[in-house]
């Protein structure tokens, strides 16, 4: 009786220190994020999704009538490839900055059954191979194109993982699969979170080379115009606010034909330009934009409070002396200022 009994216990025993290790190493703090990472998403039911997105979306040309079918179309796979995508299961990503490149991954669920990588090497076979089994990591990478950039795919932890470039995938994979997967959604159809880190770097970087690039192109030798100024001046209290925050949660509900989002941000000091801005905020009824004509597409409706709107005011004016470069007289810069204080204290909390 003992051989029969030996072989149970024995399995019992391995399947026993299998799961304490497993515990343990969920348990293990989780890696640093990734050099310039800029936020997680998580999109916890990727097929109600875009069912619910294909609504809002133009229906010409008709929109692929799956997510599966969506991903496969955008990686120029077959319909039998979409097959093995179980996209009723969460899908992760992560956005980083590396120097002026963005790099995007994104890992996907797949089938229990699936054969993944087998798939993948039948589904494209110009692309280069590399297993490690160590890491239970393989990377499909594409030829080189003239531009140096592509899609990469590979399969960890049984996973679909997509890269936009090889490095990307390699880099931001292991990180999306292994840490970004264990976020819990908050009953949004999607939910980017921004670390503090984040805010205070890559996405700070990100806002002021953006906001230059728009500035150049739109310039046109103008680069002293108000309209320019003013963008300056916003995006650069922008980048202000952003490196003051905390962290950020960005969430989107699709529902019914409409499109919900919500931020919610913490301020990293009780006085710095987060908490001001936070603490000046003003809430009220939606009444303005529900009296808004059937046939409007789009509005955007702000409040704010009266010191709010006189400290816009000077901001304003300061913006208009700078613009002028000394082209407009002091005496009607003074007139300007005092047009944009009576305006502030005029106007009401809300603008439409």
């Amino acid at each position: 009786m003992r051989p029969r009994l030996a072989a149970p216990a024995l399995a019992l025993v391995c399947a026993l220190v299998a799961c304490a290790r497993r515990d343990t190493l969920d348990r293990r703090p989780p890696p640093p994020p990734p050099e310039g990472l800029v936020a997680t998403v998580v999109v916890p039911r990727p097929a109600r999704t875009w069912d619910a997105a294909r609504r809002l979306a133009p229906q010409s040309p008709p929109p692929p009538t799956s997510a599966a079918l969506l991903v496969a179309t955008a990686l120029d796979l077959s319909p039998a490839f979409a097959a093995l995508l179980d996209l009723d299961r969460p899908a992760y990503g992560a956005i980083a900055r590396r120097g002026a490149v963005t790099e995007v991954v994104v890992s996907l669920a797949t089938r229990p059954d699936a054969e993944l990588a087998a798939t993948l090497a039948r589904e494209l076979p110009a692309f280069a191979r590399r297993d490690d089994a160590a890491a239970r990591t393989t990377l499909f990478s594409p030829p080189t194109k003239a531009d140096g950039r592509s899609t990469a795919l590979g399969t960890i932890d049984g996973a679909l993982v997509l890269g936009s470039t090889p490095d990307a995938l390699a880099r931001l994979g292991p990180y999306v699969v292994r840490i970004a997967s264990r976020r819990h959604d908050d009953g949004a159809d999607v939910l980017a979170t921004f670390e503090p880190a984040s805010l205070a770097g890559p996405s700070t970087a990100w806002l002021r080379e953006a906001g230059a690039a728009w500035s150049a192109s739109a310039s046109g030798g103008a680069a002293d115009g108000l309209a320019l100024a003013d963008v300056r001046a916003r995006v650069e209290r922008s980048a202000e606010l952003l490196a003051d925050l905390a962290g950020a949660r960005l969430a989107l509900t699709l529902d019914a034909g409409r499109l919900r989002a919500r931020l919610d941000v913490d301020a990293v000091e009780q006085d710095g330009v987060a908490s001001r801005s936070i603490a000046s905020l003003t809430t009220g009824s939606a009444r303005p934009l529900l009296e808004l004509p059937s046939a409007c597409s789009a509005a955007v409706l702000a409040r704010d409070g009266a010191e709010a709107r006189v400290e816009s005011a000077r901001e304003q004016a300061a913006i208009v002396t700078r613009a002028s470069a000394g082209r407009i007289a002091a005496p009607d810069l003074a007139r300007i200022a005092g047009l944009l204080d009576a305006w502030a204290h005029a106007r009401g909390p809300w603008l439409l």
